[in-house]
Formats: C-alpha cells, sequence, structure tokens
C-alpha cells in the first residue's frame, strides 16, 4: 500500500461527489442495518452490496463471531439497536475463511487468534459425524454456514435483542454467506419476533 495513492484515491473518490451527498451525510446517519461480518479484507459490506456511506453499521472482527465476551460487538449492537434503529442485523460469513480453516488445527502458533476461533471448534465437535462425511471443500462450506447460523442464534440471545424485541422493536436477524469467487450472498436463515 503506497500512503500517497491512498490520498490521492481519496481526493478522487471526494471531487466525484457533489456536495449535497457530504451535507446528507454529515447531517447524521441512519443506517437500516447492523452487519456483523469478517474482518477479511475481501468482505467489505458496503462494497458488497453497493452500498453508500451512512447506509450500513459495521462490526468486524475474525471469522464474524458473536461472543458474550466481545464488548466491542456487544456496544455496536446495542448502540445500532436502542439508538440507530437498525431495521436488520445480518452476520455475514463468507467462503475462503481463514478463521474457518485455522478452526480445524489446534494450533495455529497464534494464541490469541486460536482462543477467538475455540467457540467454531465447538461447532465442529457438536457437528462431527455430518462434518466428517465431507470432502474437504464441502466441510468447509458446510462449517462456514454452521458458524452463520451459531452466530444468530447467539445475536437472538443476547440481551440487547431479547430486551428489543420485548418492547415491541423487531430487528430481523439474517444469516448470510458471501462468495468471493461470484461475488454473491447466499441466505443462510432468517429469524425474527414472532
Amino acid at each position: 500500500m503506497n500512503i500517497k495513492k491512498v490520498l490521492e484515491s481519496n481526493s478522487s473518490w471526494a471531487q466525484g461527489k457533489d456536495q449535497e451527498f457530504f451535507t446528507k451525510i454529515s447531517a447524521g446517519q441512519n443506517p437500516s442495518s447492523l452487519w456483523i461480518s469478517c474482518s477479511d479484507s475481501r468482505v467489505c459490506p458496503d462494497t458488497i452490496t453497493g452500498s453508500d456511506l451512512g447506509e450500513n453499521f459495521v462490526n468486524r472482527n475474525i471469522a464474524n463471531q458473536v461472543r458474550p465476551d466481545d464488548i466491542d460487538l456487544l456496544s455496536s449492537l446495542q448502540f445500532s439497536v436502542n439508538v440507530l434503529k437498525v431495521k436488520y442485523v445480518i452476520v455475514c460469513g463468507h467462503n475462503l475463511c481463514q478463521g474457518i480453516k485455522s478452526s480445524f488445527n489446534r494450533d495455529n502458533g497464534l494464541d490469541k487468534v486460536d482462543r477467538w476461533i475455540d467457540p467454531i471448534r465447538e461447532i465442529i465437535n457438536q457437528n462431527r459425524e455430518e462434518l466428517d462425511s465431507l470432502n474437504e471443500s464441502t466441510k468447509y462450506s458446510r462449517l462456514i454456514e454452521l458458524n452463520v447460523k451459531a452466530q444468530v442464534k447467539n445475536l437472538i440471545k443476547t440481551e440487547t435483542i431479547q430486551n428489543a424485541w420485548k418492547r415491541g422493536d423487531s430487528p430481523i436477524i439474517y444469516g448470510f454467506v458471501f462468495d468471493c469467487g461470484t461475488g454473491l450472498l447466499k441466505e443462510i436463515c432468517e429469524e425474527k419476533k414472532l
């Protein structure tokens, strides 16, 4: 990465927008969704959805985890649901996820990453029979989907979502998987207040 090129690209981008755009985003944000996605540089929610600034509130981490000990994610969730009143909360996994692939190995030499992906190892253990019956590429794809479903379940358990649903606020939770090879999103699951 060349910082000079980054600044030049930014300048070109800004000059390509009209002043009304900057007036609008300066007035505040009104996103319709919170995206919880992987930190992978190939999976930028705004880019893959064709969204512009202000349309998505985003929280990213390795392998799109929703954990009860992640204060960053929990505060993003609380703010987006309670203050911004987002209509959708989306967990977005992706194929070729190194966090998912690494979860099949016990020691990656990266102690913090290993601790972070331990919950994915629990998903592997809970689905061992199914996963062991699949070939390597299908096994990874299936684990990516199982992980997204598990994170959606984790979201439903959060105090923020439970309280929002009790109040009558109804953010709908979706699970998606992004395919880096085609650029397409696949819906895995949908959960909403009954």
